[in-house]
This record gives structure tokens, C-alpha cells and sequence, in this order.
């Protein structure tokens, strides 16, 4: 049992090693890289191309200023199988939040959520599943973070809470 146990420690230690050498060789990321794909103010979303193992696409991330580091925002990615990833829409409420509509597809079918991320503290301040659309459906993020939707019904989802609030009236279809 010793034994088993100096193997599995010397293999944690090797891998370890591995991975502090690969971090040390990726240049660093900055808020200046990748393509710009969302811009407003001191916000920059921008993607960062990948390639291998058989999936392809880019990740997202923001940058609220140039001095600060850049946060994993998103993903838009594809295999040779059937699963995908997208960041179909970002929406800046205020100037510290960030919101956004993500879908994913594969073999069990597509989901969708909306997320919404602190810049500043670098939290997700709030989640709601959406359902899957081809198109993202309309949402807007109020200056303290708090998700707006509309489907048949106009809601609000503050940070911290538990269920959206109906804004709407009742039995009446918000696009009406």
C-alpha cells in the first residue's frame, strides 16, 4: 500500500511539473490580444483562436481597462462529433457588468443560459437558463447586474436571487 501511494504521489509531482512547464512556455495573455469582438468604453470582449485534439474555435474574454487581466467571458468551439459551444450576444449594463447568452449543442440536444459577470470582482453575479435559440433572445443587464428578459413575459433576475421577478402584467404576452 505504501508502494501504490509513493507511485501515485511521484506521479502527481511529475504532472505537476508538466503543467507548471507548459503555463511557463504560453506567452502571457493580455487585454491587447486576439480579434475585438464586443467593445463599449473601458470594455473589451475579444477572442483568442485554438486548434487541436480534435476541437477548433476561440475562447472570449474581457478586459474592463487595459491594465487589468483578462477574464474568461466565453467559448466558441466545434469537434468532429456532434457538440458545440457559443456566445451568441453579450449586453455591458453600468460599467462593471457583463452579460451574456451561451448555447451548447450535442448529442442530448441544445441548452441555453444567460450569464452575467462582475467585472470588477470577477464573480458571476447571476445565472438563469434560457432555453435554446438560434438567435439570442433579448436581454439587457441593468447597472447593478441585475438580468432583464423577455420571452412572453418581461422579467428581472437580481444579483443574489433566487427567482426572476415579473415585471409584466400577468396572462399578457410582453411583446404584445
Amino acid at each position: 500500500m505504501a508502494g501504490l501511494r509513493g507511485a501515485v504521489a511521484a506521479l502527481v509531482l511529475l504532472l505537476a511539473a508538466v503543467l507548471a512547464a507548459a503555463e511557463a512556455k504560453r506567452p502571457k495573455l493580455r487585454c491587447s490580444a486576439g480579434l475585438t469582438l464586443y467593445a463599449e468604453g473601458r470594455l473589451r470582449v475579444f477572442g483568442v483562436p485554438f486548434h487541436g485534439g480534435g476541437e477548433w474555435g476561440s475562447d472570449e474574454y474581457a478586459c474592463l481597462g487595459a491594465r487589468r487581466r483578462p477574464l474568461p467571458v466565453g467559448v466558441v468551439s466545434s469537434n468532429g462529433g456532434t457538440g458545440s459551444l457559443d456566445t451568441l450576444a453579450f449586453a455591458f449594463g453600468g460599467g462593471r457588468y457583463l452579460g451574456s447568452y451561451h448555447t451548447s449543442d450535442g448529442e442530448g440536444g441544445g441548452e441555453g443560459w444567460f450569464a452575467v459577470v462582475d467585472l470588477e470582482t470577477r464573480r458571476t453575479v447571476v445565472e438563469a437558463d434560457a432555453g435554446w435559440h438560434d438567435t439570442a433572445p433579448p436581454f439587457r443587464v441593468a447597472a447593478n447586474g441585475a438580468l432583464i428578459t423577455e420571452d412572453e413575459d418581461i422579467e428581472v433576475r437580481a444579483p443574489g436571487s433566487r427567482h426572476a421577478k415579473t415585471l409584466s402584467t400577468p396572462g399578457v404576452t410582453a411583446t404584445d
